[in-house]
């Protein structure tokens, strides 16, 4: 399970060498992953976040919140329970 929160990616790293460049690794990422976003993020606009979001294979989702670079924990907390829940099942009590 991966969980990139207020992330995409950079045109300043596209310089960087194959091996070390994350452009490379993003495709090559196999669990599950969910990327969590701020809608009125300054440091990954949505451009970054969409680029960043297609190069991942699946299974994969995306959830955007209202707010800036990152969530407080009572916005992230729900999301990543849900997607936990979607994606590993409920909790068995």
């Amino acid at each position: 399970m991966i969980l990139v929160a207020s992330g995409g990616l950079s045109t300043a790293l596209s310089h960087l060498p194959e091996d070390i460049n994350p452009f490379h690794f993003a495709p090559h990422i196999r669990a599950p992953k969910l990327v969590l976003n701020g809608r009125y993020d300054d440091w990954c606009p949505e451009t970054s976040v969409r680029a960043f979001f297609g190069l991942l294979q699946a299974p994969k989702k995306r959830s955007q919140f209202e707010g800036s670079h990152m969530p407080t924990p009572e916005i992230a907390v729900p999301i990543i329970s849900s997607f936990l829940d979607e994606t590993l099942g409920p909790v068995r009590l």
